[in-house]
């Protein structure tokens, strides 16, 4: 009889939107920003620091749909290649090659150059975060533009502008005396 216990015989849960997120794989999402702005991160986005919480949840509190393809459920957890999360100025700087004072130029000002990413969480000038695919196909766009365009993410709300405030008109109906030019 197969001993089914075994750490060969199990395979690792896969990772789907409702799958339960400990601190320990938010710890590996962040990457090596610390705890300290980690929890500053789930203080701006109103999650609770210390609790199991769905990843689709987590999604849906940094702007993405929490219905993701399938092939990017990885990328939008540990990222593609296990190691790393979610990626800081210094390090989108260096993939791109740019100093990370011209990519935090970039958000202080928001005019941002053609299909550059956009931070996944700009909770302030000291954390914004990226998400490295999207980082690697503004970089090399023949080989990951078609996987990044598939990560779905919720519509911006725009503030509505203030429609303009009707003012009755309580003036007279007489028409406006001549100028002193045109009298005559």
């Amino acid at each position: 009889m197969p001993n089914t216990s075994s750490p060969k015989a199990c395979k690792a849960a896969k990772i789907t939107p409702s799958s339960q997120a400990t601190n320990a794989d938010f710890e590996k999402f962040f990457g090596e920003c610390g705890d300290d702005t980690r929890r500053k991160i789930f203080r701006y986005l109103g999650l609770p620091k210390r609790k199991k919480q769905p990843w689709g949840e987590f999604w849906n509190a940094v702007g993405l749909d929490p219905e993701q393809p399938e092939e990017l459920w990885e990328d939008l957890t540990h990222g593609s290649d296990g190691k790393n999360g979610l990626w800081d100025a210094a390090r989108v700087a260096e993939e791109i090659g740019l100093a990370a004072s011209t990519v935090n130029g970039y958000c202080h000002k928001k005019s941002f150059p053609d299909d550059f990413p956009r931070p996944l969480i700009d909770a302030s000038k000291k954390t914004r975060l990226w998400l490295p695919l999207e980082v690697r196909a503004y970089v090399r766009s023949s080989i990951y533009r078609a996987r990044a365009e598939k990560i779905r993410r919720k519509p911006t709300r725009r503030t509505a502008a203030k429609k303009a405030e009707r003012i009755p008109y309580t003036g007279t109906m007489q028409p406006l005396p001549p100028r002193s030019a045109d009298a005559g």
